[in-house]
């Protein structure tokens, strides 16, 4: 069973923040941590008519990229993940808390200036 309050916050992102309308490509980011969050996003992507769909990743994932990557690395982004973000019309990222001191350890040097491009930039 659904929250009531993720499911209305869900709407509220959808519909006011996002300006989702059908036939929108509209993709979801994050981890299983904010599972509900997600869960919601996507059943209000549908009842928008968009089409929803998922990019479920690792927190840890990127926290080795920052604390090891090379400058290089840090800075790459794959012409794959371009092209999609060409054809996107929105993205939501809802987090959560797990391991809140996962990049405590991480050398400044390392920390991100950024996480994505803008979508349609």
């Amino acid at each position: 069973m659904s929250d009531p309050r993720l499911d209305r916050l869900a709407e509220l992102i959808v519909g006011y923040s996002l300006a989702l309308r059908p036939r929108d490509v509209f993709r979801i980011e994050g981890g299983d941590v904010a599972e509900e969050a997600l869960l919601a996003l996507y059943r209000a992507g549908l009842h928008a008519g968009a089409f929803p769909y998922f990019e479920v990743g690792i927190d840890r994932l990127s926290e080795l990229m920052i604390a090891e990557g090379s400058e290089e690395q840090l800075d790459y982004v794959s012409r794959i993940e371009w092209d999609e973000l060409e054809q996107l019309d929105a993205v939501a990222r809802p987090s959560g808390r797990s391991r809140t001191r996962g990049r405590s350890r991480t050398p400044t040097r390392n920390a991100p200036v950024a996480t994505c491009p803008r979508v349609g930039a």
